[in-house]
């Protein structure tokens, strides 16, 4: 965001960089369960065989280049590098329910009137 302006999203929080490290992995893993080699995996996403050990070990990241290849040729194993960009929203609680729904009933009452 640039100047003053308000960041709206600043509710939501980023991925940390372990849960990235995480999901990366997890997928990398889940294409090495259907009987690909990471030599294998990392030629169809054009990386080194290392890097994607590395990202296998949870020690180093993708390019953006190489996720979103993977998610393109995996897109079932790759469901929790899509979670990961979901952000998620906390349930409002009972007493925040009831309060949302007393002032737009009152909102309603007023444009009845």
């Amino acid at each position: 965001m640039h100047g003053n302006a308000p960041n709206v999203f600043a509710f939501l929080a980023a991925p940390s960089r372990d849960a990235s490290l995480f999901a990366v992995a997890k997928v990398v893993l889940a294409v090495r369960g259907l009987g690909l080699t990471y030599k294998e995996i990392a030629k169809a996403i054009d990386v080194s065989p290392d890097t994607i050990e590395g990202a296998a070990a949870e020690k180093s990241l993708l390019s953006f280049d190489a996720v979103a290849r993977l998610c393109y040729l995996f897109p079932a194993e790759a469901a929790p590098l899509f979670d990961l960009m979901r952000p998620t929203r906390e349930q409002p609680t009972m007493a925040e329910r009831i309060e949302r729904i007393e002032r737009e009933l009152s909102a309603i009452r007023k444009e009845a009137e």
